[in-house]
């Protein structure tokens, strides 16, 4: 509130969910994803999605294909941040649909402040292997096992994604990776820096979000003081996403 002014007031629960419910339209991501806030949507996606499938199988030809590729995930309105609406979220699922054309099958990625598990979730849709997404809220890491149970049959794959609780400022997660997602604060993605650049594999990429724009210069800096090549930069209204890369030697 000193920052940003406004006010805070308690609001009940389910109020806040139901409230929220009928306010998220599905989001078309790249033509490869359609996120759903409401159960709806995510319905009559499904609905789609499954009529082009049959089409497909039986041979019929299928004149929208930007619809016909694209996967719907459901996550409702819960006490844990990513919906795909928010400029941040948005900016990543678009960074990682882009990325996500140059990867080998099987990449593998570490989500840090997973929230809703969105971007996770998203990844494991794209094709991504192995991914480790962490919180420090165990409150977010119980929605994000559930969002997971919810998408994981449309996604049809068999490997579990890992939900861990983890402050990254104290423990930062093991392990080498193709692609590493922040959607954090600018002050903490300066401080792991170093940390996401040594678990980066080399030619890895850094997907980043959460900076407001007079925050850009600093953690463009920081960026380069680590070791990263010169971000490329996406603007949302006051929000910065970007997407960095650890050079190959």
């Amino acid at each position: 509130m000193k920052h940003f002014g406004g006010r805070i007031s308690p609001v009940n629960d389910a109020q806040w969910k139901a409230t929220l419910e009928g306010t998220f339209q599905p989001i078309p991501i790249r033509g490869k994803l359609i996120i759903c806030g409401n159960q709806t949507a995510y319905a009559s996606s499904l609905d789609s999605q499954k009529s082009l499938e049959r089409k497909a199988e039986n041979g019929r030809r299928i004149t929208n294909k930007r619809t016909s590729k694209a996967i719907p995930l459901y996550f409702p309105a819960e006490m844990a941040f990513g919906s795909g609406s928010h400029a941040t979220t948005a900016s990543c699922l678009r960074i990682l649909c882009d990325l996500q054309r140059s990867l080998q099958p099987g990449w593998n990625l570490l989500d840090l402040g997973t929230g809703s598990g969105i971007l996770a979730i998203a990844a494991s849709a794209l094709g991504a292997g192995e991914v480790l997404a962490v919180d420090f809220d165990p409150v977010a890491i119980r929605i994000a096992r559930s969002n997971w149970r919810r998408n994981r049959d449309v996604i049809k794959k068999r490997e579990a994604l890992r939900f861990e609780v983890v402050d990254v400022r104290e423990n930062f997660p093991s392990g080498k990776y193709r692609v590493i997602c922040a959607n954090l604060f600018a002050g903490l993605l300066m401080k792991i820096v170093s940390d996401v650049f040594q678990s980066l594999e080399r030619g890895g990429w850094w997907i980043f979000s959460g900076v407001l724009t007079e925050q850009l210069s600093e953690v463009v800096s920081a960026l380069r003081e680590g070791g990263f090549s010169a971000p490329t930069i996406r603007h949302r209204g006051k929000w910065i996403a970007g997407v960095a890369q650890k050079p190959l030697t």
